[in-house]
């Protein structure tokens, strides 16, 4: 049986401003989104979910970016974080109109097969129009872009809870998210904003502004939380009853039915049951890689720490390379489960491969010519717009 000691060598310990913890744990939510979104049957599925557990890599990608967020605006003046964020929520946007122009253009001129649209087709010039204005006001996204509507406006609202956390009132800024969110669930319709977003904007939002405002107080929180006797039994039972539904959830149990999933409701609409089950996983998960981080950094953080750091990147990459793989002949029809793990091992591979090529970039930037320089400064730009060139040639070379 290990030791205590043993077991606290196993333990994360802080080196440097930037939480490790956090990276892994992103990059994990990215690995998920890749190979559910594949589209294959593949023993990564085992761990991944198959989009059909309790919570989405989404929903843990929403935590950890507003926990991101709070943890990077502690200490700093409204007047730096403010245009901080509003840059990223513009960089997220410009990324959503590169990712829907680029693939209805190619749908419409090569007809490349994506997840829902098929061919689409345009009657000059009415339906462009439309389309393109659709596209620019968020209220259309092309090929599952439309994660990133959502970022954009938590982007824009965040400096107000920010603001508002800096300012001493974070009772005032729980309380409007927790209004706006039990008018969400009380009258969906009130708070809908009309927006082509993953979910209903307002229903998602306390995932997101919750990490906002436990990356802002993580120090004092963390501080009155060693402080509490009953600490490690509700750590350990945390994660043992994370570990117990995981259980249940495999063996199809009825009473996890009747407890958890028709509580559930709508997901579009995220219910409260969704909302603390979601809370109960980001706890737990954080647990077991603050427990075990270093066996864990070992097995996995030469896979999952690359994607968490260029996780915008590593996002759009994967619905650029999706399409690669659906328009390969052959590749699903009906493949076995070793064959659907190699295509997805594949997948993953190349993405990381461009997360170490963009940190490479980023690092030897000094004294570059402009055309290196302007894609270091915009690399997700580029690479989308690499990759829509390259399928433009081959849809027009290939597909009839």
């Amino acid at each position: 049986m290990p030791t205590r000691s043993a077991l606290t060598g196993l333990r994360f310990e802080q080196q440097g401003k930037r939480d490790l913890r956090i990276d892994l744990l992103r990059g994990f939510c990215l690995f998920a989104m890749i190979v559910n979104h594949g589209g294959l049957d593949s023993l990564f599925h085992f761990v991944s979910g198959r989009s059909g557990f309790l919570i989405t890599a989404a929903d843990g990608f929403f935590f950890l970016s507003g926990l991101t967020v709070g943890i990077t605006s502690v200490g700093r003046p409204i007047g730096v974080v403010a245009p901080r964020l509003l840059r990223r929520g513009w960089e997220i946007y410009l990324a959503t109109l590169v990712l829907s122009f680029g693939f209805a253009a190619l749908v419409m001129l090569t007809g490349i097969e994506l997840w829902e649209e098929g061919r689409i087709f345009i009657r000059w010039p009415r339906d462009f129009t439309q389309m393109t204005i659709r596209i620019l006001t968020m209220r259309r996204v092309i090929h599952g872009s439309d994660v990133l509507i959502s970022f954009v406006w938590y982007m824009v609202v965040a400096p107000l809870a920010v603001w508002g956390l800096g300012a001493g009132r974070t009772w005032r800024v729980l309380g409007v998210m927790t209004f706006v969110y039990a008018i969400a669930q009380i009258n969906p319709e009130a708070t809908d904003l009309p927006f082509w977003s993953l979910r209903h904007l307002a229903s998602t939002s306390p995932v997101f502004f919750i990490g906002v405002v436990v990356g802002f107080h993580r120090e004092r929180l963390e501080d009155a939380w060693r402080r509490f006797g009953l600490r490690p039994l509700i750590d350990w039972l945390v994660t043992g009853l994370a570990v117990v539904v995981i259980v249940m959830f495999s063996m199809e149990s009825e009473l996890l039915e009747i407890l958890v999933f028709e509580p559930f409701g709508i997901e579009w609409e995220f219910s409260p049951v969704h909302l603390l089950v979601s809370l109960l996983y980001f706890r737990a998960f954080f647990l077991l890689v603050t427990w075990l981080w270093k066996p864990i950094r070992t097995a996995l953080g030469w896979l999952l720490l690359p994607l968490g750091k260029a996780s915008l990147m590593a996002f759009m990459l994967h619905l650029l390379l999706i399409p690669a793989f659906w328009n390969v002949p052959g590749v699903f029809d009906d493949p076995s489960l070793l064959l659907a793990t190699l295509w997805n091992t594949v997948l993953l591979l190349l993405i990381l491969g461009a997360a170490h090529l963009r940190t490479w970039i980023l690092r030897e930037n000094a004294a570059k010519p402009p055309a290196v320089a302007y894609a270091v400064a915009h690399p997700n730009q580029v690479l989308a717009l690499t990759f829509f060139a390259v399928y433009l040639v081959a849809g027009i070379l290939v597909i009839p």
